[in-house]
């Protein structure tokens, strides 16, 4: 059965004022919650003008208050670019509530720019993921999309949808991230142009200059396949299983993807049935067997030239 989440994103257009900004943050989450949207992020430091100061913790709070109640309200996921003050340390924080407004978890920005530091806010240390009920998302702050580590540890801790708040709109690294780690990727920014990324890196939709709010039904069910050994066997599971899946090519690149559609299938259970091998399964395979044969060539060289 296909695993379907209704994602909310948001763009900022650098607000005049931060009292602008938080009354545009709470009208953002309010209408995602009446669109029934699974999940809803709000970026780095939504709260701030062009040039706004980290707010004092009492106006932290009332955030944070506001944004509980609309999460509760509508049973609805939200993810917020906060502050947080942690053993007299203060943090650049992605902090996600819960559908009962509770504190879901905290990913502390693990690469503050040196501006940061200089105010203030110090360096996090930990990568967490977070299990949600329609699966397992990540969290990444602005100035660390300049390092893949975190990227690519997200993606063997099982992240299927990484969510990255920021200051700016990131760009094409953000698509390389979700081909190279085979995740969705979804932005939230104080500028204009949030976007939904799909696990093959192509762009799906998101804000512009007009739009402040992006909503879009993401498929975490959805996988990626080489043609390798799989395209042959595609038309006979397209005419078995008709409008319950769909089945997307790319012809440069070689490769399908292939989702579920309705309740009466699954992707496992189409790649059990016909034999297909996902995409980073048949690259695991084939390093196997290169690094069998590289060993064992490996040895006859070193022989001869003994």
């Amino acid at each position: 059965m296909p695993r379907i989440v209704r994602v909310a994103t948001t763009a900022f257009g650098y607000c005049n004022d931060e009292s602008e900004s938080r009354k545009l943050a709470l009208e953002l989450v309010d209408a995602a919650g009446k669109a029934a949207c699974d999940i809803v992020v709000l970026p780095e430091n939504f709260y701030r003008d062009q040039n706004g100061q980290i707010l004092e913790p009492s106006k932290v709070r009332s955030i944070q208050e506001q944004l509980q109640g609309l999460a509760q309200r509508y049973a609805m996921y939200v993810v917020a670019g906060l502050p947080h003050w942690e053993d007299g340390l203060l943090f650049n924080c992605a902090i996600l509530y819960d559908r009962a407004g509770q504190v879901g978890g905290i990913y502390r920005k693990i690469h503050p720019t040196e501006g940061e530091i200089e105010s203030g806010i110090a360096p996090g240390w930990e990568l967490p993921v977070f299990n949600l009920d329609f699966g397992k998302i990540g969290m990444l702050i602005c100035f660390d999309i300049g390092w893949p580590l975190e990227w690519r540890h997200l993606a063997e801790k099982g992240a299927e949808l990484v969510f990255w708040l920021s200051a700016y709109d990131g760009g094409f690294p953000l698509q390389a991230y979700a081909w190279e780690h085979k995740y969705y990727v979804v932005s939230s920014v104080r500028s204009t142009e949030a976007k939904f990324i799909d696990i093959t890196g192509a762009i799906l939709g998101g804000t512009s200059r007009w739009t402040r709010l992006a909503i879009a039904e993401l498929n975490l069910d959805k996988k990626l396949f080489h043609i390798d050994q799989n395209w042959e066997k595609l038309l006979a599971a397209q005419a078995h299983y008709g409008r319950s899946i769909q089945i997307r090519g790319f012809s440069e690149e070689n490769f399908f993807t292939l989702e579920a559609l309705d309740d009466s299938v699954t992707v496992e259970q189409i790649v059990r049935e016909f034999g297909l091998e996902p995409y980073q399964e048949y690259h695991c395979r084939v390093t196997q067997i290169q690094d069998k044969v590289r060993k064992k060539n490996t040895c006859v060289f070193e022989e001869h030239s003994n």
